[in-house]
């Protein structure tokens, strides 16, 4: 199973949260279904396309000093 969750460091800040859960892992278009802001500051579908593939492929996480950000892992039974 593969799980996509949030975290937010801000003002009022909070841990993981449950976002969506597949039973196989998903391809890039349906992950960039369930982000929000997938650029986190960029602008433009190209600079989509590489954070969705960086998050699908290595499993996302904090990547500088962003303030929401997302992991994406598998989950064995």
């Amino acid at each position: 199973m593969w799980v996509l969750t949030e975290e937010c460091n801000e003002y009022y800040q909070y841990g993981e949260y449950f976002v969506m859960c597949w039973v196989e892992k998903p391809d890039y278009d349906e992950l960039y279904k369930y982000i929000e802001e997938p650029t986190i500051g960029r602008k433009g579908a190209a600079a989509d396309m590489i954070y969705i593939k960086w998050l699908h492929d290595t499993g996302g996480g904090r990547a500088k000093v962003e303030d929401n950000w997302y992991n994406f892992y598998e989950v064995m039974e």
